[in-house]
């Protein structure tokens, strides 16, 4: 399940640069070529998973404007990989600052907002953890 669609990708960065992106020289640039924009957002939602699977069910089943946002980025970057063209600084940043990004929810530094759930690793809603009672406390340990 890609956590985005080519329409995606052009509405964030444009037709006219997904057109150059999903063409290869020799073939005909008047349209975006869906098949190829369809098959970097799957590889880039697979990466994706691949930092979620510690903390999250994947694929996520709803997917955010957030996740939709880090799966274009990473996308575009492979796009313009895939093309043999050296990905610019703007792009090469944002597919970093993805990265990062899902590198910190793997660690639970971060957290993803999904509509309707939470992660698998979160703490109460409270943020108090019980546990058994102490054995050594001041009292027991009183005289040592």
């Amino acid at each position: 399940m890609s956590y985005a669609v080519a329409q995606d990708l052009v509405d964030r960065f444009g037709e006219e640069e997904l057109i150059q992106l999903t063409n290869r020289p020799g073939e005909t640039f008047d349209a975006v070529n869906t098949a190829r924009a369809e098959r970097a957002l799957d590889d880039a939602s697979e990466e994706i998973d691949g930092y979620l699977r510690p903390r999250y069910a994947v694929p996520v089943t709803q997917a955010s404007r957030q996740l939709t946002s880090l799966c274009c980025d990473i996308a575009r970057e492979r796009l313009q990989l895939a093309g043999g063209h050296m990905p610019t600084d703007t792009v090469t940043t944002a597919a970093k600052r993805a990265r990062a990004f899902l590198q910190h929810v793997a660690e639970g530094k971060a957290q993803l907002d999904l509509p309707g759930s939470a992660s698998q690793g979160d703490a109460p809603a409270t943020g108090r953890v019980e546990g058994p009672p102490r054995i050594f406390s001041r009292e027991t340990l009183e005289g040592f």
